[in-house]
């Protein structure tokens, strides 16, 4: 955008907050693989969000949020963007992301991620001023003092040095954690023995043990995986609380909005035993729903919209907050019209997992209360090719009711043949790891699970190895 152009852009952001009022900002929180059901705002089991639970009685607390995808990097894709990926937003690059307009409108822009999937490799750099990724072997939690620190420590504590830097310039802050991925060493609720064949953590080689049939997960080993995941909660939680104090201790707070959320949950062995500690491979509620929060100057306090809302909504929800007006032609729709009593956002979702080669091994579409989810029987054999659930009366979805309703299945399907149309028209979006991945990035794809631990590989998907459900 030239440049005399974005100057008008940032004088309307300006003039948009009247005299005397400070220019805006935004920060955007993304704590990896949290599954919304795990707060307690939302019916978590434990008191494991303490910091997010206060967040959510002092803003808005969406309930029925979903993510695009059960993996990071199409999630983080359609979140940037707030579109649907195809090949023209996402082709093994992001090609377009909302963050270049707060850029081009003079917002000071930074992120501070962890690397893995939220790579400048990737193109998620799009638009941000400054990208600072975390590279090499991944780094949560070991224990040990300070070089126990994990990479949430890090990078928390270079997000809150960059705020403090920031004076009166209007700013947009992306901050990324793993911090609740596997592996899995926060204790904080794990008091008890572990199980036979398990450590005092989960590591990822559990995880691989696990899916190859070596460690059978029944009842007591997914309770002890609830309560190492939870600790990983608690100290992401932990973390969002700290931030939020520097906001008020720097005196950004007060124009500030906080925008906490995730790219997509984790299955916890409650559903494949032989997939717990893991994601990507499936389309239910505990892989695709995700927290979401938001909290700044004119929103509404203790607000909670039962309305379904999608994660591509959000980017779009943020401009609109900023004083920018979003582009035509995205899928997202900012929430603000909802929050003063407007309509909701389409009450629909495409949703999608990868395998081999990029195909969809998965599609779904999350239509208001019921879901449909197509399955490739070649992936997934032992999975119907078909199921369709009420969520409002079996949000575990555990009754397939694609034989019982023949009508609803064929409208919904026919539905999510119109939402694929136009990835039929510019190509589906390509995942597909490039040939030569930098030494640094391997190796942090590597520790996360996304590469198999010893010699090289190359994934069109998640890249995890792969087994059936």
């Amino acid at each position: 955008m030239a440049t005399g152009l974005a100057l008008g852009l940032l004088a309307g952001v300006l003039a948009g907050c009247g005299p005397g009022e400070p220019a805006p900002g935004i920060v955007l929180v993304v704590l990896d693989t949290l599954r919304a059901d795990r707060l307690g705002c939302l019916g978590g089991p434990r008191p494991a969000s303490p910091h997010l639970d206060a967040l959510a009685a002092e803003g808005v607390l969406f309930e029925e949020a979903v993510a695009h995808a059960s993996w990071t990097l199409p999630s983080m894709a359609a979140l940037l963007a707030g579109r649907l990926p195809t090949a023209t937003v996402f082709d093994g690059r992001l090609r377009e992301s909302l963050v270049e307009q707060l850029a081009d409108a003079g917002f000071e822009t930074a992120a501070f991620t962890e690397g893995g999937y939220v790579s400048a490799t990737f193109g998620l750099d799009l638009g941000f001023g400054l990208f600072r990724e975390q590279e090499g072997e991944v780094g949560l939690f070991r224990g040990g003092g300070e070089a126990g620190k994990g990479g949430i420590e890090r990078t928390f504590a270079a997000a809150v040095a960059w705020l403090g830097q920031v004076g009166d310039r209007p700013f947009f802050l992306l901050v990324h954690t793993y911090e609740v991925h596997a592996p899995y060493r926060r204790r904080h609720f794990a008091r008890d023995p572990p199980p036979p064949g398990l450590g005092p953590t989960f590591e990822l080689a559990d995880v691989l043990r696990i899916r190859r049939g070596l460690l059978p997960v029944g009842p007591r080993e997914q309770a002890w995986l609830e309560a190492l995941y939870d600790g990983g909660v608690l100290e992401a939680d932990r973390h969002v609380g700290e931030l939020d104090f520097e906001l008020r201790r720097l005196g950004l707070a007060g124009r500030t909005t906080l925008a906490v959320t995730s790219d997509h949950g984790e299955d916890l062995g409650g559903r494949f035993p032989n997939y717990a500690g893991d994601h990507g491979h499936a389309l239910y509620e505990e892989q695709i729903r995700v927290p979401l929060l938001l909290r700044g100057p004119g929103l509404p306090a203790g607000r909670r919209i039962r309305d379904p809302v999608r994660l591509v909504d959000l980017l779009p929800t943020l401009l609109e907050i900023a004083g920018l007006a979003p582009p035509p032609g995205l899928d997202g729709r900012s929430l603000l019209p909802l929050l003063r009593g407007g309509d909701p956002p389409p009450p629909e979702t495409l949703l999608r997992t990868t395998g081999e080669a990029g195909k969809p091994a998965r599609v779904g579409l999350r239509s208001g209360r019921f879901k449909l989810v197509v399955s490739d029987p070649l992936a997934h054999p032992r999975t119907p090719s078909m199921e369709l659930f009420d969520l409002e009366h079996d949000p575990a979805e555990r009754h397939n009711l694609a034989e019982e309703e023949p009508e609803l299945r064929a409208r919904l399907r026919a539905r999510l043949r119109t939402l694929r149309t136009r990835e039929r028209t510019e190509g589906p979006p390509r995942y597909a790891l490039p040939r030569e991945l930098p030494a640094e990035l391997e190796a942090r794809l590597r520790a996360l699970g996304y590469l198999p631990p010893s010699a090289p590989g190359r994934s069109g998907g998640a890249g995890r190895p792969s087994s059936t459900p």
